[in-house]
């Protein structure tokens, strides 16, 4: 008897220390779009608000509170802090920023424009942004710029893709000298404003109103491809257009290693130089690749149901990973997480309120960036 009391409290004890995602009280801002996890209880938000402006949210008791910074950086998207901890980076329509990261000191970089939503730290002091740059009347960059030294000094590479069609999107950098990006673009006329169709599908509008305050909407992305089309070869007769490039280089040469006509590619991550997971949707759903092999060979790991999004990929090792989006719901924005720890071969879904936009890890902790329809905040994985 003592033996089976025993058992039941264990059980007890386990169930009740699981980790889940949560949306806790901090704060609420139009909109919320990037996250970083510095350690466990320590994170930071990238800010666009109505009312305080364009600026970075730190919390440091995961999530149950947030000190907002402000104003620093500008259409700010993407934040992220080195791995030394010294140097914060904000990035979004108005290029890049550095500065102290719980702190409103945040400075432009000097002769980097563009549109970036998304910059990633790696070793003690790298940042990685990726976006569409310009440098000089006759240097555009459609693909990354690079620095070493927390943004002392930056480098920048061009993927060499159409830009038109393989935008550019997001980054990882598993190594100082081998990096992927992804890039892609949807249909032309799944650009015309979402309010003008049935907002069933969820992707991303940014909108800079004339007052200077910014809103976000949530809606179709376009016409359906065919499930018939090949998914490797230069022939497009969709609209959808998704690319992952690969440089071993440091930037100097890229290789196109996956290409395909179904959809179009949002976040990739990778836990190494070879085991990398990226994240696509059209209208018929969402889907997640992964190579095991640098990006020689892909595997569709995961289908999503329709009517579902998928931005955002961590992996935290070979074998465990997340990709999170949402699906627009009678209630409202519902976010959704798939978990595998297993490389991808079975997933476990769990929801929360929210479309999730970005993921960032770290001692275990996540923390999700999420939107409904009122407002943006962040969520906690503990």
């Amino acid at each position: 008897m003592q033996f089976l009391v025993l058992i039941v409290v264990l059980a007890f004890v386990q169930a009740a220390v699981a980790q889940t995602w949560q949306t806790t009280s901090f704060n609420k801002y139009t909109t919320l779009l990037g996250v970083h996890a510095a350690s466990g209880n320590d994170a930071y938000g990238s800010v666009m608000d109505n009312s305080v402006g364009y600026g970075v949210v730190h919390t440091t008791d995961y999530a149950a509170s947030g000190t907002f910074y402000g104003p620093a950086g500008a259409m700010n998207m993407d934040v992220a802090v080195s791995g030394d901890g010294s140097t914060g980076a904000l990035v979004g329509f108005g290029g890049v920023f550095l500065g102290t990261p719980a702190s409103a000191d945040y400075t432009k970089v000097s002769g980097i424009h563009g549109i970036t939503q998304n910059v990633e730290a790696f070793g003690a002091s790298g940042f990685g942004v990726t976006g569409q740059f310009s440098f000089s009347v006759n240097d555009a960059v459609n693909g990354v710029c690079v620095s070493f030294d927390a943004g002392k000094t930056w480098t920048h590479s061009d993927i060499g893709l159409d830009a038109s069609h393989y935008y550019a999107r997001y980054g990882a950098f598993p190594s100082e000298s081998t990096w992927f990006v992804s890039s892609g673009m949807w249909p032309s006329d799944a650009r015309a404003a979402p309010s003008k169709r049935d907002p069933t599908l969820l992707s991303k509008y940014i909108t800079a109103l004339p007052s200077g305050k910014v809103t976000h909407r949530l809606g179709e992305k376009g016409t359906k491809p065919s499930l018939g089309a090949k998914k490797f070869g230069d022939d497009n007769t969709t609209g959808w257009y998704g690319a992952v490039s690969r440089t071993t280089d440091g930037g100097k040469t890229w290789t196109q290693v996956y290409n395909t006509d179904l959809f179009y590619f949002n976040q990739i991550h990778c836990a190494d130089v070879n085991t990398c997971l990226a994240v696509g949707e059209n209208d018929d759903g969402a889907y997640v690749v992964k190579t095991a092999d640098g990006g020689a060979t892909w595997d569709e790991v995961l289908t999503a149901a329709s009517g579902t999004s998928l931005v955002a990929v961590r992996m935290l090792s070979a074998t465990e990973a997340w990709v999170s989006g949402g699906v627009q719901a009678r209630s409202g924005m519902q976010g959704y997480y798939y978990h595998t720890t297993d490389g991808g071969s079975s997933w476990v879904l769990s929801t929360a309120p929210g479309y999730s936009f970005d993921l960032s890890f770290s001692q275990g902790v996540g923390y999700s960036a999420y939107l409904t329809q009122s407002y943006s905040s962040m969520a906690v994985y503990k």
